[in-house]
């Protein structure tokens, strides 16, 4: 559960360098913060000065199961 004295970082966004709002949802520690994205991705155990700088990295879309077309027409 937050400290009483942080307990006032949950709710508070910042913009990341991707240009989307960010916003904190949970604050465990300065260490472990729960963030979610202005499209509602959420990320876990993200460090809290990282987030005040903005360098959050929005998850990488998950690729397996997907195919696609190379140079040479094959798939």
């Amino acid at each position: 559960m937050a400290d009483k004295a942080y307990s006032n970082r949950i709710g508070e966004e910042a913009i990341a360098t991707n240009g989307m709002k960010m916003k904190i949802t949970e604050y465990v520690s300065s260490s472990n913060i729960t963030i979610v994205f202005e499209d509602g991705v959420t990320v876990y155990n993200k460090n809290y000065v990282d987030f005040r700088r903005g360098k959050i990295g929005y998850p990488k879309e998950d690729k397996i199961g997907k195919s696609a077309i190379a140079n040479c027409g094959l798939k």
